[in-house]
């Protein structure tokens, strides 16, 4: 995953966001599939 743009988030909130979405990298694009295939 990759982020495409930032909108004056605050570079400690950002990293903490890249953060969560590494741990978590498999349940979301688990979940993104599963809603996609719908």
């Amino acid at each position: 995953m990759r982020l495409s743009g930032n909108r004056g988030i605050k570079p400690a909130d950002l990293r903490k966001i890249e953060q969560l979405v590494y741990e978590n990298q498999e349940f979301l694009m688990e979940k993104y599939y599963e809603f996609h295939r719908r």
